[in-house]
């Protein structure tokens, strides 16, 4: 009778330890999954008459075995003192067990949205939208090159797609290893035209400014990897950003009957560009289903019956 109480008691014991684990174990789960990632990063170029502003973001959110991630990329422009939306664009991708994925997302190429997406898929997928450019009115000004006063305008050509892709294969215990990359790629650049009221003179400009770049790369891995079903995510968010570049030039002429031509040119802007690269976020985290939470949670009390 001894022996089989001290063995009861032992078996009770391990009991315990295990529902306590289980339960430690449920509780830190449902707080990591809980824990939502936003982190941006912002960049402004060149000066108060001609320059750029990008800002770049990241954002998840889980619900049960459920993980979605954002990405966005926008760029706003000064051009002769005109501030002008560039591009914009926001990708969002979910993803659920075993593969199942959702993607949507748009894009504006100054203010207006040029092509947008909402699909849901299970498997491999690529979702990328082909580039599409957008020709802006910018500012003018009046400049004078040599003797003769010349009118200037700058127009701004905006390009930016969205990158997308979903590939799906089997980890070594034969679960689903989803790997998604989503994110807008956009850039502006500025061309100028001139014109001169002399008699007999005429203007050329030569030369363009490549206002800003700006590339948005969220990538994830979502899969099982254990005998514990509690997806794990990795997330990773980078921006490749390219600052102004380029220049413009003008070359004023009079050129009357009968007298030597005169030349006048003059380089308006110059910037030499930079590429920068920044890590937005990254990380993983472990989900945490809701039906495998009320499984534990069921028989954590049956034991305790």
């Amino acid at each position: 009778m001894k022996n089989k109480n001290a063995v009861n008691g032992q078996v009770k014991s391990l009991q315990n330890i295990t529902r306590l684990g289980v339960m430690l174990m449920a509780a830190s789960l449902a707080a990591t999954s809980t824990q939502a990632v936003s982190a941006s990063r912002s960049l402004s170029v060149g000066n108060s008459v001609i320059g750029a502003t990008a800002v770049v973001s990241f954002n998840d959110f889980v619900s049960g075995d459920m993980y979605r991630a954002t990405v966005a990329g926008r760029a706003d422009g000064k051009v002769l003192s005109l501030n002008l939306p560039l591009a914009s664009g926001t990708s969002s991708l979910e993803v659920r067990r075993p593969s199942n994925c959702h993607a949507y997302g748009n894009i504006k190429a100054g203010p207006f949205t040029v092509t947008s997406w909402d699909t849901s898929f299970s498997g491999n997928k690529v979702f990328t939208t082909p580039r599409i450019t957008a020709t802006l009115v910018g500012g003018g000004t009046r400049v004078w090159v040599g003797p003769l006063p010349i009118s200037l305008k700058l127009g701004v050509k905006a390009g930016i797609y969205a990158r997308g892709t979903v590939s799906v294969s089997l980890s070594p215990n034969g679960t689903p290893v989803i790997r998604g990359i989503a994110g807008p790629v956009l850039d502006a650049a500025a061309t100028g035209s001139a014109g001169v009221d002399v008699l007999f003179a005429g203007v050329d400009v030569t030369g363009s400014l490549s206002l800003i770049g700006v590339g948005m790369t969220g990538d994830i891995t979502y899969s099982t990897p254990g005998i514990i079903p509690n997806p794990t995510v990795a997330y990773r968010a980078t921006a490749d950003l390219y600052s102004l570049d380029g220049s413009i030039r003008l070359c004023a002429w009079v050129d009357p009957p009968f007298v030597s031509r005169s030349e006048w040119c003059k380089t308006l802007y110059s910037f030499h560009g930079g590429h920068t690269s920044y890590l937005i976020a990254s990380g993983s985290r472990r989900l945490f289903p809701l039906p495998f939470a009320t499984a534990v949670i069921g028989n954590v009390i049956a034991v305790r019956q």
